[in-house]
């Protein structure tokens, strides 16, 4: 049973192809072609969980399969990144507001979700530190139809981002990020605003942007200031550090109990992943070590 309002259901319908008559074939269709993918191990019978990859991806029953998939296949190329992906890891970042959910002005609209980097101690937090608290604060607030359907908008205020924290960016961090929000996450992202960026953040962001779908260019907004915020944001949504009228306090705290609260929830999903199918070559393999025979992968040498 979906929980979208009447209204959501319509913008569902006309934005994502959704019809709430279709949704249980469209879960099966779903179901059945992750059932033929055997090396990946998903909760199959959630129904919650296939409709949110369905959505991302428009009903498009190959895509979202492909998307199941690469939600998983993430973890196993950047394994690092992945071993503290706990709110735990960044409760204290949580409790001092630099990630925040602000509210909505219309029911129809994206959530937006703020990242303060002024916030950001590069001597006791690194990069990795920082992108992982913002990707699972991403896939805490996915999890909600209204989001799957809405979309999200990221407001990252760089106000006081000094070279110290910029040089912790290179290449590798930003082709991993772009990575993992663009192609590995069910969700839809709608924008994404920097606000207050200093004279050298256009290093910093040639560097992400060229990782960048066209698309996502296409939804970049880049503010020198909080006063140019106010023709995309209502004023009631804007913290008064960025111009707006909302206080942040009660937020701060509501937020950070939700996203730890959420531990468990993430811990449960650790189970799931790409698991390796034993082949005929596996059991051939197995026989030769039982006979004594030797096994594994060999290179062509090259021999003077």
């Amino acid at each position: 049973m979906s929980s979208l309002s009447e209204t959501l259901q319509e913008k569902a319908k006309n934005e994502l192809g959704e019809k709430v008559e279709w949704r249980d074939r469209d879960i099966q269709a779903l179901r059945d072609l992750l059932k033929s993918d055997l090396a990946l191990h998903c909760p199959l019978e959630d129904d919650n969980f296939l409709l949110m990859f369905l959505r991302a991806r428009k009903f498009d029953y190959e895509n979202a399969a492909k998307l199941v998939r690469r939600y998983y296949e993430v973890r196993i190329e950047y394994p690092d990144f992945y071993k503290k992906y706990r709110p735990s890891f960044a409760k204290e970042n949580y409790e001092k507001g630099m990630y925040l959910k602000l509210p909505k002005s219309k029911e129809t609209d994206p959530v937006p979700l703020l990242v303060r980097l002024a916030l950001w101690d590069p001597s006791t937090a690194g990069i990795d530190d920082v992108i992982r608290a913002n990707i699972m604060q991403v896939e805490k607030v996915i999890r909600s139809e209204e989001v799957q359907v809405n979309g999200i908008v990221m407001l990252m205020d760089v106000n006081q981002l000094t070279w110290a924290h910029a040089k912790s960016m290179n290449p590798f961090v930003a082709k991993r990020t772009m990575a993992i929000l663009q192609h590995a996450m069910p969700c839809r992202v709608k924008g994404i605003h920097y606000v207050n960026v200093p004279h050298f953040f256009e290093y910093v962001f040639a560097m992400v942007k060229q990782f960048m779908s066209d698309k996502l260019k296409s939804r970049i907004h880049i503010h020198s200031s909080p006063e140019y915020l106010k023709e995309h944001f209502s004023l009631d949504v804007l913290p008064e550090s960025l111009g707006g009228t909302l206080v942040t306090e009660p937020y701060v705290k509501s937020w950070a109990e939700e996203m730890v609260n959420s531990e468990d929830e993430f811990i449960s999903r650790e189970r799931y992943g790409i698991k390796r199918v034993e082949t005929v070559a596996d059991n051939s393999h197995k026989q030769a070590d039982a006979a004594g025979g030797i096994t594994g992968t060999f290179k062509k040498l090259n021999c003077d």
